[in-house]
């Protein structure tokens, strides 16, 4: 009993049945209400006093699940309480994405008034039609909490799953490792995730990995950080098609030059690696991204990088796509064409840069190229302007040394 009549300083309950529902940020017990002011607009908290729990099961029915739990512990609800928790549902749906068959069972503990969830979060799959995501057994380790009003969020999260599709995409083994913390409207978060294997229709690797940082939520989400492929190649059907293109320019002066360069690039992309920088920005109307410090190497030698200050940039704005650059680029090796450029496009489409290429030699044939200039007005029309000295066979004889303009739009 106190000042203001009585209270309750402690409960315990062996077997108890609860049901709820939890509706606009508040959690409702029914006729147990009546032992809260009626009146009161202030979201749910956990009662202050000690609890001794054996067996309480709770149903709740949300707006994402109807979820039924199992409780049992000891301590104080608001600061000091430690027990197990067994949470089961047949269908789970949040933020586009449903899960079925997701089952809880971990330790629960509350501190500062904040529950905390530490263990194993299962699902038979995961889909998420929207985003093209489908996932088969995925397990969630969890050691998370949220605040009582299930409003703020914060912890670390390990998922892992056998096999995962995303547009399109598959890939296997997923590992992926989150720390978070934040709200509905914005979270912060810190993610890396690794996949063994991982294919498409034309193209697939040994292995992905991907780092980032930054938020997301209801208001926009902004990221950022690195992506890396690693043992890919391109389908064979593809390659074998460069292969045929090059061998479509015989009886040319350039005929073995094409030949060289369709095997070298066929080689080049039976076995690379590749790894970009990137940034992601979007809110409900636009999405941005950004790619910088692209490197691709191929086990064949061959090379392409973007230099330090280089920038591929695009934007869907309304349903609207631009996309900008500005930057070196470089290609050397693998018997591939040694070739440099610089473009710099805006979003208005106009284009202004070079490309140089080295002597490429092959088979009795040469082409070198002064700078070419490149020019666009934004119309989708190009203009470019250089001059070449080419020589290589036709017929029986062959052509040397000859110099030829080269333009065109």
């Amino acid at each position: 009993w106190g000042f203001t009549g009585p209270t309750i300083r402690g409960v315990r309950a062996d077997g108890v049945r609860l049901i709820g529902r939890y509706k606009d940020g508040k959690i409702s017990f029914g006729h147990l209400d009546k032992f809260s002011d009626p009146d009161s607009t202030e979201p749910f908290t956990l009662p202050d006093f000690q609890a001794r729990l054996r067996d309480a099961r709770v149903s709740l029915v949300t707006p994402w699940s109807n979820v039924g739990m199992v409780v049992s512990g000891d301590g104080n609800l608001r600061r000091s309480f430690n027990g197990k928790l067994a949470i089961v549902t047949p269908s789970l749906n949040f933020g586009g994405c449903v899960g079925t068959e997701a089952n809880f069972q971990g330790d629960l503990r509350i501190r500062r008034a904040e529950p905390q969830l530490i263990g194993p979060a299962q699902l038979a799959r995961l889909t998420c039609s929207e985003q093209n995501i489908a996932a088969d057994h995925p397990r969630l380790d969890l050691d998370a909490g949220i605040s009582e009003d299930l409003g703020r969020w914060r912890g670390k999260a390990g998922l892992r799953a056998p096999s995962v599709t995303m547009a399109g995409y598959r890939a296997n083994a997923l590992k992926l490792d989150a720390n978070f913390s934040g709200t509905a409207q914005r979270t912060d978060l810190t993610v890396t995730a690794a996949v063994e294997r991982w294919g498409a229709a034309m193209a697939q690797g040994q292995g992905a990995e991907l780092s980032l940082t930054g938020y997301v939520g209801s208001a926009g989400h902004a990221v950022d950080g690195k992506a890396k492929l690693l043992r890919s190649s391109v389908s064979s059907a593809l390659r074998a098609n460069i292969l045929r293109a090059g061998q479509g320019l015989a009886g040319t002066p350039i005929g073995p030059l094409g030949d060289q360069a369709a095997k070298a690039a066929a080689s080049a992309l039976g076995d690379f690696t590749a790894s970009s920088e990137f940034a992601v920005l979007s809110n409900q109307q636009a999405v941005e991204f950004a790619a910088a410090n692209v490197a691709v190497r191929s086990g064949s030698g061959a090379v392409l990088t973007s230099g330090p200050n280089s920038r591929l940039m695009a934007a869907m704005d309304k349903g609207e796509l631009t996309w900008t650059a500005d930057g070196p680029w470089a290609l050397q090796g693998g018997g591939l064409p040694q070739l440099t450029a610089d473009v710099k496009r805006a979003s208005n489409g106009r284009v202004q840069g070079h490309l140089s290429m080295a002597p490429y030699v092959a088979g009795g044939a040469m082409l070198a190229m002064d700078r070419l200039q490149i020019s666009g007005s934004g119309d989708g029309s190009y203009r470019f302007q250089s001059e070449i000295r080419l020589s290589g066979p036709v017929g029986d004889g062959r052509v040397e040394s000859a110099d030829l303009p080269l333009s065109g739009q």
